[in-house]
């Protein structure tokens, strides 16, 4: 995967942080360690720029034909998505929303959706102590 699709990944995650129109604190310490991350490879400094203002204010709408074009991509970065709107404790109808969206776009089949959603639950369920 290139700086690029890293990018565009994060890019992906920090929209749905905000898709409910703020970030949360939980959704903002786990984007923190994600860009950190990333900001360790090249990024170019448009790249750079473009993480610090999205920490700021939402980011525009992802890149949705990258994750059609890289399915396995969308995979992965559905399931950290469902974790980050689960980090909160609160899932909103925009997020499951944006959720869905991704879901759509990467062609993957609900029950498998639902199967990540529930395994999503149960690592923030372990993390919080509730089981």
């Amino acid at each position: 995967m290139t700086t690029d699709d890293r990018f565009t990944c994060v890019h992906c995650l920090l929209s749905l942080a905000w898709v409910d129109g703020a970030m949360q604190e939980a959704e903002r310490d786990f984007m923190q360690i994600l860009t950190d991350l990333l900001r360790a490879s090249e990024l170019s400094a448009e790249q750079r720029a473009a993480l610090d203002l999205w920490f700021t204010q939402a980011p525009p709408e992802p890149d949705w034909a990258f994750f059609e074009a890289h399915p396995e991509v969308g995979e992965e970065i559905l399931k950290q998505a469902t974790i980050l709107t689960c980090m909160d404790m609160t899932v909103t109808a925009k997020e499951l929303s944006f959720l869905h969206k991704l879901r759509e776009r990467i062609g993957l089949d609900e029950l498998l959706f639902y199967r990540i959603q529930r395994e999503a639950e149960e690592v923030i369920a372990r993390q919080q102590g509730l089981i």
